[in-house]
């Protein structure tokens, strides 16, 4: 769900940014999201259809939002630690991990490229390997690019559906854009939940990685700009750690396995 989409009552809203504020505030761009209303607002929860993704990135509220019990269910599990060198339980090391599973007519959808499958099958899948279904479909994936809806628009939100990573926290360490997007562009407000905290094991050396705080996808980002930006097919809305870019030519690596998708709207 998209951060700047609230509860308003029974129905949902938008935050906007809000340059005629009743009080005064010490941001560095003076604008704050604001719904004007008399009613209790609340966060909102769930996922949209794909059909109110369109209605929502040309600046309307959605009506339709699907709760996510109706697509996946948490499933709690406890386990203990092993000590691997004498094969027994080690004491006081309890933990718990969180699984998710889909509901009936739920699946998950992707390309892979450079694998053959068949038609229809099993394989393993997650975390633990555990046995899934899959079936080949030959109609592609829609571009995430076909989401824009800026045009020729000066004033346009991005909207994360993927993790992304900024060498300031939630920005730029300069506060620089225009490396981000290749043109100028003024920050307006921004709508972030709080961070994802993500690592991982490096399989080549045999260590874990650094946990890093990652922005997290729903995150809203609202920008200005004299002149209507143009978003390659290529565009990421992230960077990527300096000794990551080493190890990889100076490429914004990060951006190459998926982080920073973004979705393109207008306010």
């Amino acid at each position: 769900m998209p951060a700047d989409v609230v509860k308003v009552g029974d129905r949902y809203d938008l935050l906007r940014p809000n340059f005629d504020l009743p009080f005064v505030t010490n941001l560095p761009n003076g604008s704050l999201l604001w719904t004007q209303t008399a009613e209790r607002v609340s966060d909102a929860k769930g996922w949209l259809p794909e059909s109110e993704w369109a209605i929502y990135l040309q600046g309307k509220a959605p009506k339709q939002v699907v709760s996510s019990e109706e697509l996946f269910a948490h499933e709690p599990r406890f386990g203990i630690a092993i000590d691997t060198s004498k094969g027994t339980t080690q004491e006081a090391m309890l933990y718990q991990v969180r699984f998710v599973r889909l509901k009936e007519e739920t699946a998950l959808w992707a390309e892979v490229f450079g694998v053959s499958l068949n038609e229809k099958g099993f394989l393993r899948f997650g975390g633990e390997g555990r046995a899934a279904t899959y079936e080949k479909l030959h109609q592609p994936l829609p571009p995430l690019s076909q989401f824009n809806f800026a045009g020729n628009a000066k004033r346009f939100k991005v909207v994360l559906v993927t993790p992304a990573w900024f060498s300031g926290g939630w920005q730029p360490k300069d506060g620089d854009w225009s490396k981000i997007f290749g043109a100028s562009v003024r920050l307006i407000a921004a709508a972030v939940p709080r961070p994802l905290q993500l690592g991982g094991f490096d399989v080549a050396k045999g260590i874990p990685k650094p946990m890093r705080a990652f922005i997290p996808p729903g995150a809203v980002y609202f920008f200005e700009a004299n002149q209507p930006v143009q978003f390659k097919d290529t565009f990421a809305f992230t960077e990527t750690p300096d000794e990551v870019r080493q190890q990889n030519d100076n490429a914004n690596a990060w951006a190459q396995i998926g982080l920073g998708a973004v979705l393109i709207g207008v306010w």
